[in-house]
């Protein structure tokens, strides 16, 4: 018997971008994939799929890797990542034919569907999509009692990762669990993406995970980051971008977040004495409004 009926799990559609190289995924794609493989069998609270955005030329190797495997969708990317190096983040989160069907097909659903983006080189555990199912049904039937005047339950997640440090010499046997600043692993709801701004924002460099967080702190009635519990870690090397050549790159893609958290905020500085702030987002957020980060910087009360 079923530990909870089939129509009453919540939808999850996971969006992630995989590439190959050399006509294969490389080894650390392969390790995420195969997380995820472990995560989708695993889970029993919620109806996950994952929605794998792929350029063109990765589109018969990536589609052949995933022929057969329950749960899994390969679409193109947006047209204007076609043949970009480093997509847009738009290009992967909007525009899925996956996501305009699962909406339609959960519109009288009591519990609504849900969007999960990760990064192409973070790894899920087998329990992240149970864990995000309990949230989301805690969103849907959560409300304020007298022990908790006032209380909001979280609407969108951000799921801080831990990074994984090999055994050292002095304990050989344990690895070590470190905490990461950075995000790159998100849930909200499904209703929200045609209401995201990204703007010209691309993967692989900065600030593409303060800009989601701040898409979502705009958009959504509460935003909860869970940061103490091993929710998701890192594959491969995490500092390519923090290189002089890709200085430049880096320098474009602040630009262009700026922009669109500007046109998020419909151009009213005043979000930035309005907005909970959660953690390094608001660095990003002083920046779109350079004129105005010196005042915000010492006024504001959100943490460092």
């Amino acid at each position: 018997m079923p530990l909870w009926p089939e129509d009453a799990k919540p939808r999850l559609l996971l969006f992630v971008n995989l590439f190959t190289r050399e006509g294969r995924l490389p080894p650390e794609q392969e390790t995420v994939l195969q997380n995820l493989i472990e995560a989708m069998a695993c889970s029993r609270l919620a109806r996950p799929q994952v929605v794998v955005r792929v350029a063109p030329g990765d589109l018969p190797a990536i589609g052949e890797r995933l022929a057969g495997l329950r749960g899994f969708a390969v679409e193109l990317l947006g047209a204007d990542s076609h043949q970009r190096r480093l997509p847009l983040l738009r290009d992967i989160l909007l525009d899925s034919a996956v996501a305009v069907a699962a909406a339609h097909q959960e519109a009288a659903s009591p519990l609504p569907p849900y969007a999960l983006y990760i990064n192409a080189d973070i790894c899920l555990p087998p329990y992240a999509f149970d864990l995000v199912a309990q949230q989301v049904m805690q969103t849907a039937w959560g409300q304020a009692s007298a022990d908790r005047p006032g209380w909001l339950p979280a609407e969108s997640l951000i799921l801080n990762r831990r990074d994984r440090h090999p055994a050292t010499p002095s304990a050989p046997g344990a690895s070590q669990l470190h905490w990461h600043p950075g995000y790159d692993c998100f849930a909200f709801p499904l209703a929200l993406l045609p209401h995201l701004q990204l703007g010209e924002t691309c993967v692989g460099l900065p600030p593409i995970g303060a800009l989601l967080a701040l898409n979502l702190l705009v958009l959504s009635k509460r935003v909860l980051l869970i940061d103490e519990l091993f929710l998701s870690w890192h594959r491969g090397s995490d500092r390519q971008w923090n290189t002089a050549e890709q200085q430049g790159a880096m320098a474009a893609n602040w630009d262009a977040a700026a922009a669109a958290f500007r046109q998020l905020t419909r151009h009213d500085p005043r979000v930035l004495a309005q907005l909970p702030f959660v953690g390094f987002e608001k660095r990003l957020a002083a920046f779109s409004y350079r004129s105005l980060a010196t005042a915000f910087a010492t006024k504001s009360s959100a943490p460092p």
